[in-house]
């Protein structure tokens, strides 16, 4: 199947191009052993397992060449790591075994929701499984990378000899392993490398990530809700709407709060970023209490309260919220 144009223009801006950080981190890799970088993704086979996932051709390439290049970071930091000499070491054997000395990155599409990595010691090449998921920010799998890169060289360390057993002859002693004595080298911890601008996700996607932080500011006249999850400032707005009071007195029978969703100045779409609750006629003075707002963020969306000041009241939650529909 053909790459749609946006695909392939965005390939030629984000992964072909000599300035592009894929490129740049191959080239790192590169000046680190001294040996070349093999990748040459296949775009259009990949495009065919996961063009579902993605809302167009350009979020595809973006996401692909940021798990590349996350994974070249990645390994570029266990090679420059001083503390993994040993590792490096046994890397370099096995990648040069066959005298081919270039590292080859084979792209793949894997299992939901993880980037994992393997190496083949039959034909030398390392294959890079995609989540088969939507990648939203690709450093989210840089730890994960790290690891399994690790592990398929970790130096095996024995266990030291300790006792020796006497078999009745001094010149057939043999040594006696310790019992319960296990090494387990564990992967240094990877430098937190900056994302780039294509990493991150628009506004509208990125705020639906948790945690998801809300805070309600009793200013007096009015109430304000501001929040990083626009879905629970509808949610919000929809149940006040519903079951706000009318005024009596009026012909048009008017409610008596307005309540008025603000549109964020960010990203596509619609996504809104506050609530106001206020009297629908400023003369009339209502009392409005926030206690029912406060209820209805603990009890109905779930968050918890992690701060409280004399008139405002700052919450997060950290589990995703999903629509029903």
């Amino acid at each position: 199947m053909p790459l749609p144009l946006k695909a392939r223009v965005t390939v030629r801006d984000s992964w072909e191009a000599e300035d592009s950080e894929a490129q740049k981190a191959i080239r790192s890799i590169q000046e680190t052993v001294g040996w070349s970088v093999r990748c040459y993704p296949d775009f259009a086979v990949l495009w065919e397992g996961l063009q579902g996932v993605y809302e167009d051709g350009g979020e595809f390439v973006n996401a692909v060449a940021a798990v590349i290049r996350i994974w070249c970071q990645e390994l570029d930091s266990l090679l420059s790591d001083a503390a993994n000499e040993d590792w490096a070491e046994k890397f370099l054997e096995n990648i040069g075994d066959k005298g081919t000395q270039a590292i080859i990155l084979l792209i793949d599409v894997g299992k939901p929701g993880v980037a994992t990595t393997t190496w083949s010691t039959s034909t030398s090449c390392f294959t890079l499984a995609l989540p088969s998921t939507r990648v939203i920010f690709a450093p989210d799998h840089a730890s994960e990378l790290r690891a399994q890169i690790y592990g398929l060289f970790e130096p095996k360390e024995s266990a030291p000899l300790e006792d020796w057993a006497d078999l009745g002859d001094s010149k057939k002693a043999v040594p006696a392993a310790s019992e319960g004595h296990v090494v387990v080298p564990v992967a240094a911890q990877g430098v937190a490398f900056l994302p780039t601008l294509n990493d991150v996700p628009r506004p509208d996607i990125l705020q639906l990530q948790p945690p998801y932080r809300l805070i309600v500011h009793d200013r007096g006249n009015y109430i304000e809700v501001q929040c990083s999850h626009s879905p629970s400032l509808e949610l919000l707005a929809g149940y006040l709407e519903k079951w706000c009071r009318a005024i009596p007195s009026r012909s048009e029978r008017p409610p008596i709060m307005n309540v008025r969703l603000n549109k964020s100045a960010f990203g596509l779409g619609v996504v809104y970023d506050a609530l106001t609750i206020s009297p629908y006629d400023s003369r009339d003075p209502t009392l409005l209490p926030p206690v029912l707002v406060l209820s209805l963020v603990e009890n109905v969306l779930g968050y918890r309260l992690a701060q409280e000041y004399a008139q405002s009241w700052r919450f997060i939650r950290e589990e995703i919220l999903k629509s029903s529909a």
